[in-house]
């Protein structure tokens, strides 16, 4: 990236247009097998656990959006959760096959949100996270794996360690998590 300052912290479509591109390109074979072997369902997985669970790691980016440079953001500028990175994926498939008319938001809107951002809360900014892909994407997974109960306590006993949780707010949380 330019070490110029940009006018604008969010990313254009044209370099979102790009990174869709890219990760068309980087899917394509991967979804071809397992649509071949796994008809219709192994593309859709392969699909999922691309581009939302990348979008919602550390790294904050599919592949495509890392090597141009942008990641996804919520309006706070934090990572976002698996579940905006799943219903903004969902919707911009549907965008695109829709002849892209989703995207044309962007050129409409004072943070360039496309409709699937709209509706996700969530922005395309200029950035790029330097971390390990595999270890963010793999991180993710266990995240979406590992949300049971005995995750939510560890989570719930570092708020506390951290001293963002009360004893009081700690228990009330924990029985809540227990009762379910």
């Amino acid at each position: 990236m330019s070490s110029e300052p940009l006018l604008s912290p969010y990313a254009s479509l044209g370099r979102r247009f790009l990174a869709l591109l890219l990760d068309f390109m980087i899917l394509s074979i991967p979804c071809a097998i397992a649509g071949h072997v796994v008809p219709v369902v192994g593309s859709l997985v392969v699909l999922f656990f691309y581009a939302p669970i990348l979008e919602s790691s550390e790294m904050r980016a599919t592949l495509g959006k890392h090597l141009v440079g942008i990641q996804v953001a919520d309006p706070m500028g934090r990572r976002i959760s698996l579940r905006a990175a799943t219903v903004r994926n969902i919707l911009k498939f549907v965008s695109s096959v829709l002849l892209f008319i989703g995207f044309f938001f962007a050129l409409f809107t004072q943070k360039k949100q496309t409709l699937h951002d709209l509706l996700a809360d969530t922005l395309v900014v200029y950035g790029r996270r330097e971390c390990s892909i595999a270890d963010a994407w793999m991180a993710s997974v266990r995240e979406l794996f590992h949300s049971g109960p005995l995750s939510q306590l560890e989570r719930l006993q570092a708020l506390r360690d951290r001293g963002t949780l009360t004893e009081e707010e700690f228990q009330e949380q924990k029985r809540k998590i227990l009762s379910r």
